[in-house]
């Protein structure tokens, strides 16, 4: 079955997205130094060509999503408004957070919220994310090209030597691609890995193999467990009926869920997990002396150019709950909490009907966002087509997809008939926690 208008015009959008996070990273390494550099440090501005392509993509991405706001207008969805007001009401109060610390809003500051209407609006189908999955395997084959032929696509110090951390997995360095340092490429590529289920059969098992090595290239230890998160997710939910698969990703991901808020709050060990222990730690401070609205998205680079107890190092929090506490305070975990509650509705409901996807997306994002800054309400834009757009997706499935027979394990083949402010420099970087 082929695509409709609105699936065409989702894969546009996705695609979009995509080129926006990416192309003009990989235009900047290609044409400029890059090495790792300190929180607050001079970064290295984008050249003039990336810029250009930057501006392009972001125009071009609006405009489609105009266009879907506008072809739309007289078929507004009736169901679903909640989700919608939710998101809106997160991006509202983070963008009002951000102007009272003093941010300057951008164009560029439009593109979460639009992004976000227009994949609510298009109600993407089922046999449309599979568009989702050959991003996931494209971002994999270009950044570890970039990796093999650009010297950029190392981490390096400043002298152009190689850096070989302690976490350094495979010989020859550790794999950053476009990106300033290897947990970004191991976030995009491990949160999109689950979308790998919507590709045609014969494609899945060798486009698991080329993104999980890439991850493993990177040597982003939080990625690798997102990635056994998400496969013990699709493995667990293969088998039982109903009743078992609701019960056990319900479970799943109440426990993921508990790990991902307590952790911090229990770790006493400064250097347990990589010195995340320390940035935990010193960032729960912060968040005590503003507890209901935090300190906004630019928090962690702002104090960086400054004497301050994580000494430059960290450029976020290195959890999402630390994270959104200290730039949102409790106002904007509560809002959140709400969307995760949704969503695990939403997960548990597809997996008792037989569809394993929405579970073992949630799962990897929860282990993830774990040690990892791997939500953002305003910002994170690199990683739209691995969280932004699968969690909308997730909200927003229609009905008539939420029922059927498929495998468990992953929906038809796509061949078949069933139915802030981006907070990462240009310019790599030095993380505190590895």
């Amino acid at each position: 079955m082929g695509r409709s208008r609105g699936g065409w015009t989702f894969a546009a959008l996705v695609w979009g997205c995509w080129g926006y996070a990416l192309l003009p990273r990989l235009v900047q390494t290609a044409t400029a130094p890059k090495f790792r550099t300190s929180v607050g440090a001079e970064q290295a501005s984008l050249t003039p060509l990336a810029q250009l392509v930057q501006l392009g993509l972001l125009l071009g991405v609006l405009a489609l999503c105009a266009f879907v706001v506008v072809t739309h207008l007289r078929r507004v969805p009736t169901d679903g408004a909640g989700v919608l007001l939710l998101s809106a009401a997160l991006f509202a109060f983070g963008t009002w957070r951000d102007v009272v610390a003093g941010a300057v809003l951008s164009r560029n500051d439009l593109l979460i919220p639009s992004v976000v209407l227009a994949v609510w609006l298009l109600r993407p189908r089922r046999r449309d994310l599979a568009v989702l999955g050959w991003v996931v395997l494209a971002s994999a084959v270009l950044n570890g090209a970039v990796g093999a032929l650009v010297p950029g696509g190392l981490f390096r110090h400043e002298d152009g030597g190689l850096i070989a951390p302690e976490k350094q997995i495979l010989p020859g360095g550790v794999l950053v691609g476009v990106f300033a340092q290897g947990n970004n490429l191991g976030q995009l590529l491990s949160l999109g890995l689950p979308t790998v289920a919507f590709l045609p059969r014969r494609w899945r098992a060798p486009a698991v193999v080329v993104v999980a090595g890439v991850v493993l290239w990177s040597a982003s230890r939080s990625s690798l467990l997102a990635v056994v998160a998400a496969g013990g997710v699709f493995l667990l939910l293969s088998r039982g009926g109903p009743l078992w698969r609701g019960a056990a990703a319900a479970a799943s991901l109440v426990g993921l869920g508990a790990v991902l808020v307590l952790l911090p709050l229990l770790t006493s060990d400064p250097t347990a997990f990589s010195n995340r222990g320390y940035i935990w730690a010193v960032s729960l401070d912060a968040w005590r002396d503003q507890p209901l609205i935090g300190w906004g998205s630019g928090y962690y680079t702002a104090i960086g150019q400054y004497v301050n107890p994580l000494g430059g190092t960290a450029w976020h929090g290195h959890n999402s709950v630390v994270q959104l506490l200290v730039t949102g305070g409790l106002v904007q975990v509560s809002l959140v909490a709400v969307l995760a509650v949704l969503l695990l509705h939403r997960c548990t409901a597809a997996a008792a009907a037989g569809w394993s996807w929405p579970a073992a997306q949630v799962a990897a994002l929860f282990v993830s966002g774990t040690l990892e800054f791997s939500f953002g309400v305003v910002d994170r834009q690199i990683l739209m087509t691995s969280v932004l757009v699968p969690l909308v997706a997730i909200l927003v499935s229609r009905p008539d997809e939420d029922q059927g027979s498929e495998s468990p394990q992953a929906p038809p083949d796509a061949e078949g008939e069933a139915p802030g402010r981006d907070p990462e420099p240009v310019g790599p970087h030095l993380v505190g926690a590895r």
